[in-house]
């Protein structure tokens, strides 16, 4: 990893997302984060249903996080929670249950492609387990690259056919 004294520290963006043992894998992924960060902020519980296959419900939060870490760390340290927490990838992008999703969102205003991945992730604004718990933390937040607030996004999404619940953490 690179040595972070020297770098601004940015804001980021993080879906957390479970459906096995979602409560015991979620806690514990919240609990990595606030071991090694300091300035987290965490938005509600939600429970919704698997999107893409049959599968038991999700349980997901939003996370904002104000780090000095690259990108490039970042990710890594997203597969290592992930492998920490039992998750056994079938394919990437695939469909499937488990123990525990870690997806960066948001790496601060960063746009275009960057290790491999776009920048910000399209997930935000197209799915509701991933959008509402942003509200929950960045309403007021602009996407970067359409750069409407969050909560406006929120506003005009169709949720009409939309299964999201807040649960209380801890249950």
């Amino acid at each position: 990893m690179e040595s972070n004294q020297n770098k601004a520290f940015v804001t980021t963006y993080w879906n957390l997302g479970s459906n096995i043992d979602p409560e015991q894998h979620i806690e514990f992924a919240v609990r990595k984060f606030q071991q090694e960060f300091d300035d987290i902020e965490t938005s509600k519980l939600y429970q919704s249903t698997a999107v893409g296959f049959q599968g038991n419900d999700f349980l997901n939060l939003a996370l904002a996080v104000k780090t000095n870490m690259s990108l490039q760390d970042l990710l890594e340290y997203a597969d290592n929670l992930e492998q920490a927490a039992g998750r056994v990838r079938v394919s990437r992008g695939s469909f499937d249950s488990r123990t525990l999703d870690v997806d960066l969102l948001m790496y601060g205003d960063l746009k275009g492609k960057h290790c491999g991945k776009r920048w910000p992730a399209q997930d935000i604004e197209k799915e509701a387990h991933v959008l509402k718990p942003m509200v929950d933390i960045a309403a007021t937040v602009r996407h970067p690259v359409s750069g409407r607030r969050f909560q406006s996004i929120w506003r005009e999404y169709n949720q009409e056919n939309v299964s999201l619940i807040e649960v209380e953490r801890g249950r």
